[in-house]
């Protein structure tokens, strides 16, 4: 998991307050208030995606004068182990379901990057003589994602074009495969910039002493490659009769 370092100060749409959080406590915070006792949280992070997302299913017992959560898609959140960041992001879906002693709401969304994902770039059609540095900070400059090197991005782009309706991830990372760098989302949904390894991991992989769960999917479906045309050709009959 990438985090912010060296340490920055994110500018969050309500005020944050890190003592609402409690140690060694998974919580969450959203319009001002810190939630909990939640089922389940789900964070994954895919190496071929930029943007991470979550899953969390809120459960308690119903209570006819209990607060509304007032929580909706759209909404800012941050989510913490003790005061320790794991993701910040936006809402994309909530969903409900009631019982007669029990409620479960469920929300899932992704971190602050999926801006960079879903818009198109609209302000921006050619930068020169500027590095991958220069130019994630131009794209990113709308979106209040900052960018943060972790190591040297290369030599500078003499010329670098943005292409019509191109989103800003799909122009970053058309960008980095240039220079060899791999772009990652941090825990406060900045970008991360690195260089792709070169090393293996030594470490093994054993069923019931390091690996807590696995799973495979084995797929025959779509399984032809091979594909024959066949043609014809069109005769065109003559106009006047035979004699």
């Amino acid at each position: 998991m990438a985090t912010d370092n060296p340490a920055i100060n994110h500018n969050s749409i309500v005020p944050f307050d890190y003592g609402t959080l409690r140690k060694d406590a998974v919580t969450f915070y959203v319009n001002n208030k810190v939630f909990d006792g939640f089922k389940n949280i789900k964070i994954a992070r895919n190496m071929m995606s930029l943007t991470g997302t979550f899953n969390i299913t809120i459960t308690d017992k119903w209570q006819v004068d209990q607060e509304d959560f007032e929580i909706k898609p759209g909404d800012r959140i941050h989510c913490h182990l003790g005061k320790i960041a794991l993701f910040e992001g936006y809402i994309d879906k909530l969903s409900l379901s009631l019982s007669a002693s029990s409620r479960n709401i469920t929300i899932q969304g992704r971190d602050k990057t999926q801006d960079l994902v879903d818009c198109s770039i609209a302000t921006i059609s050619e930068l020169n003589e500027i590095d991958f540095t220069g130019i994630a900070t131009e794209i990113c400059k709308p979106f209040n994602i900052k960018v943060l090197p972790r190591v040297s991005v290369g030599k500078k782009f003499s010329k670098f074009s943005i292409r019509q309706g191109e989103t800003p991830f799909e122009a970053l990372d058309r960008a980095a495969k240039e220079r060899q760098l791999i772009l990652l989302s941090s825990t406060h949904g900045n970008l991360v910039v690195e260089k792709r390894g070169n090393k293996r991991a030594v470490t093994e992989l054993i069923e019931g002493v390091n690996v807590l769960s696995a799973s495979a999917n084995f797929d025959n479906t779509q399984r032809f490659s091979e594909y024959i045309t066949v043609s014809y050709t069109h005769l065109t009959l003559p106009t006047t009769p035979y004699v």
